[in-house]
């Protein structure tokens, strides 16, 4: 069943490995921790219980199959046609939960042929377990610096996923990558900008761009420069990987991206302030940030637009916006790309503005007005 499995993963273009159920406890040590000192993401909704026993996912789990899907296509350049943000490469094409809950009920259906299967469960990034440890543990990579999981052919460019079966399928067991190839480098900390990576292996969620771009309500201000043309996700740190650099580009071709569809890796920025709620289901219904909405994806174009100095009429009509969080980000947009000839609308704004949070940091952009 062992070169079964590889061959079925190599043909598909994943990366497989696997283990047997346990509890451990330095994980639970280790995410108890985290939340204590405030760096747990506020994304993660189960108890740590859930988190580190399998069993709580499928009562009577006795073998975890745990898959590596590489969603770096090819590197498509950003056009220079039009103002563009950019989306980050684990956004690009298909929605990767859905690819990676396909390609695990594919593969549970093709074991099945081989050994009957009573009772499965999936699991993907947004499930309970912890699929960073799964995959260092089944072998399919280590720990970066940067907490991805780096794999020796794809680099960190991977999407994780785990199928839990009720049956043990007597593979030798698998043994835990506890090497890395990072050694001394550090190349990914120096290169994040907002310092998330506190120190090797621990992030903090709250200065992560990746983060900040999801996160509903305001984009913290002492950020907004930072996250330079990106609305979605950052790649910067997994950039910046030397690793990264020889990593073989994925075979999937639900990740790929053509020049009819550049808009899914570097929307058009009037495109993006303009698109109604219909029209952002339409574009990215099926894209990996389609799920955050059309609200946060223009908040974070605002952002972006302001620091490419990029204004338009629209800009100027999202500051008149409904939305509190929209026309608070449109003020900052309008007092980066116009500055001073921004003035005498942005203090009849001041003038009306309802909501004292906007007015407040309105009033020092009035102050500060180049």
């Amino acid at each position: 069943m062992e070169g079964i499995l590889k061959d079925y993963a190599e043909n598909i273009g994943i990366l497989i490995g696997w283990k047997q159920p346990v509890i451990d406890r330095e994980v639970a040590n280790l995410l108890e921790l985290r939340m204590a000192d405030g760096k747990y993401s506020p994304f993660v909704r189960w108890t740590v219980k859930q988190r580190i026993d399998p069993s709580e996912l499928l009562s009577d789990t006795k073998t975890i199959i745990c898959i590596a899907v590489p969603y770096s296509f090819s590197y498509f350049p950003k056009p220079k046609d039009k103002p563009r943000g950019k989306l980050a490469r684990f956004s690009w094409g298909k929605d990767y939960h859905q690819v990676v809950k396909g390609l695990l009920e594919c593969l549970a259906n093709f074991i099945n042929q081989y050994h009957p299967i009573n009772n499965y469960a999936l699991n993907v990034d947004t499930g309970p377990m912890v699929d960073k440890y799964w995959a260092q543990q089944s072998g399919i990579g280590w720990y970066g610096k940067n907490t991805t999981v780096m794999t020796e052919k794809y680099g960190s460019w991977v999407a994780l996923g785990e199928l839990l079966l009720d049956v043990d399928l007597q593979l030798p067991q698998s043994q835990p990558n506890n090497g890395s190839m990072c050694e001394d480098c550090e190349k990914c900390i120096r290169a994040c900008p907002t310092g998330a990576i506190e120190s090797p292996y621990v992030v903090n969620p709250y200065k992560c761009l990746s983060f900040l771009t999801q996160k509903t309500g305001e984009f913290s201000l002492q950020y907004r420069k930072s996250l330079g043309d990106r609305l979605y996700g950052c790649d910067i740190c997994q950039e910046a990987c030397p690793h990264n650099h020889q990593a073989v580009f994925s075979k999937i071709r639900d990740f790929s991206i053509d020049d009819k569809h550049v808009g899914l890796a570097y929307p058009d920025l009037e495109e993006l302030l303009t698109v109604s709620k219909k029209q952002f289901k339409h574009i990215f219904g099926n894209s990996t940030c389609g799920w955050r909405g059309k609200n946060i994806l223009q908040r974070n174009a605002l952002i972006t637009a302001g620091n490419l100095g990029y204004s338009s009429q629209t800009v100027y009509q999202l500051a008149e916006s409904e939305s509190d969080m929209l026309r608070r980000h449109a003020y900052w947009s309008l007092s980066q790309a116009d500055g001073l000839k921004a003035k005498d609308f942005l203090l009849r704004r001041y003038q009306v503005e309802s909501v004292q949070e906007n007015k407040e940091e309105l009033g020092w952009y009035l102050e500060h007005l180049q």
